[in-house]
Order: structure tokens, then C-alpha cells, then sequence
């Protein structure tokens, strides 16, 4: 299935972008099948308008002039159609000896911290097609790593500037399909599909029109950046490259969750949250440098 997405931005001619469906998953370095490797969306480049309008969102989510700021995605890329799972995460878990480092966030409708939760154990039941959660920046930033060596292919998280791209999967508006929260479109806390008192699965709702599912909702999404409230005003021209800081910087979460309200899941929404401490409502996915990938 191909989505074909008009866009047009200052200074630049309408472009067109076919995206041609198609799903991957990688080998073993051997060559032998990954049963534990995610499922790959293969995304062409193209450009976008990064950021809110006047008057919309958060003062971070402003560029110059306070207005949005075309972003040019020069190569193709592949992210993974949905966030890691509890199954795919234990792989990594289990094959590293990865040691869990406690949880924080709602419980019962309370905020708690306990060392005795982890990504196994976060505090409600998942199954092992839900989101991992109970995550630090630098477990994620690992299971990429540790992939790569798996796979002989170069894995990392996404910059906040290829993840909202891939979010808004050609469009302007706050939401992928509109300017309103829809009902069944997402799991979040109100306005929203109520199925679920904490994560869904992983493929609960329907894809956007890149074939990727649940960037808006149900976990927070770690991606490659250090936050910074200024960044879009400071470093325009960075993207789409990842905004770097000190070794211990806050990160860049995105997307919004299954405890938080419609405004937090809009495309332009940006947060940041300590890279060493992990919550019950952040997890990730990844994505692969794909120019060996032909289209």
C-alpha cells in the first residue's frame, strides 16, 4: 500500500513522497533468521515542517520567529513498525545479563518509586507483546547497540527530528488524522480508547499512513537527543541531526502515553526526562541506517 502525502514549505516547491510499503525484518549477522529482531518499516526521506504554529503548544515547540521550520530528511531510514516489545527486549535482557534498576510512576492511581519493579515486574500485568517499559535512555541506546552486533546492521534510536517526521507521516495537523482526538485511534488517559487501564499491545490501533503504529500514545518514546527548552531557536540547523549535550543529559521523550490526556500525544509535543531513571510509561523503538535497503 503506498501513501501518497502533497506538502509544500517556504522556499521550496511542493514535493511529492510515494511511500511504498515495505516491511522487513533483519538476519543474524550468520545469515541465519532473527526471531527476536523487530519488525522494520522501510521510510523515504522527504521534508517537513518541524514544530507548532503561534499560539499552539509549549514555547519549545517554537522556531524562529516562533513559527515552524522545514526539516530536510536526506536519506532513507528504517524504524521499526512498532515499539520494542517485552519479548524482544528480554532477548537483549537475557543475553547481556541486563540488571533491572527499579520503577517509578502511577500505580493504583498514585505515583510511586520502588526498586523492586522493573521492566519485568512495572507495577501492572503486560503481556509479552506490550510495550517494555521500566527503561532507562541507556538500556534503549543499548539494545540498539547490542542489535547491531547481532545483526551486522547499524541500529540507534531516532533523532527527535526523524521521529516526529515519521509522526506526523506527511501531515500538519496535531494528530496524524486531524486536528481532534479520536476515538480507538490511541490509548491515553481521556478522549481515547479506554480498553486499557495501562499499556496495549503493541498492534492495538491502526497504523499511520507510514505503517508505523503507536508513535502517539500508549508509551513515552526515547529518542537520541539532549533536551533543551531552546533548541528549536538554537540549533536550527542541526536538524535532522540529534542536538547534543553532556554525557548527562536530560533526553528527549515523545509521543505521550496511556496516563496522559490528548495534549501530550500531539505530534509537536516535546518533553524531557532523566536518561538514568526509568517510568512505567516510557519505553522506545528503533531505527537502522537503510541505505543497503533498495526501494
Amino acid at each position: 500500500m503506498a501513501a501518497a502525502i502533497w506538502f509544500a514549505a517556504p522556499g521550496y516547491a511542493a514535493e511529492y513522497i510515494q511511500q511504498r510499503e515495505v516491511i522487513f525484518r533483519d538476519t543474524l549477522a550468520n545469515g541465519h533468521p532473527c526471531v527476536f529482531c523487530p519488525e522494520l518499516a522501510l521510510i523515504q526521506g522527504g521534508r517537513f515542517f518541524m514544530g507548532s504554529l503561534p499560539g499552539e503548544g509549549h514555547n519549545d515547540e517554537h522556531g524562529p520567529d516562533d513559527l515552524p521550520f522545514v526539516v530536510h530528511i536526506e536519506d532513507h531510514l528504517a524504524v521499526s513498525v512498532y515499539n520494542v516489545t517485552r519479548r524482544e527486549y528480554a532477548a537483549f535482557a537475557t543475553a547481556t545479563g541486563r540488571a533491572t534498576r527499579g520503577c517509578a510512576g502511577l500505580i493504583n492511581g498514585a505515583f510511586q518509586r520502588n526498586r523492586e519493579l522493573g521492566w519485568r515486574n512495572p507495577g501492572f500485568e503486560q503481556l509479552e507483546d506490550h510495550p517494555v517499559v521500566c527503561v532507562t535512555w541507556h538500556d534503549a541506546r543499548d539494545y540498539a547497540r547490542w542489535l547491531s552486533a547481532e545483526t551486522g546492521k547499524r541500529y540507534r534510536l531516532l533523532t527527535e527530528a526523524e521521529w516526529e517526521y515519521v509522526a506526523r507521516a506527511g501531515t500538519k495537523t496535531r494528530y496524524w488524522w486531524g486536528e481532534r482526538m479520536m476515538l480507538n485511534r490511541v490509548n491515553c488517559l481521556n478522549q481515547c480508547d479506554n480498553r486499557y487501564r495501562q499499556t496495549a499491545p503493541v498492534d492495538a490501533f491502526r497504523g499511520n499512513p507510514f505503517g508505523l503504529f503507536n508513535l502517539l500514545g500508549n508509551v513515552w518514546e526515547w529518542v537520541e537527543d539532549c533536551y533543551q527548552a531552546d533548541a528549536y531557536k538554537r540549533h536550527v540547523t542541526t536538524y535532522p541531526q540529534s542536538v547534543t549535550g553532556p554525557r548527562a543529559c536530560t533526553r528527549v521523550i515523545r509521543g505521550g502515553s496511556w496516563q496522559d490526556n490528548p495534549w501530550s500525544l500531539r505530534a509537536a509535543n516535546r518533553e524531557g526526562w532523566k536518561a538514568d531513571t526509568p517510568l512505567n510509561d516510557i519505553g522506545f523503538r528503533v531505527a537502522r541506517v537503510a541505505r543497503d535497503i533498495p526501494i
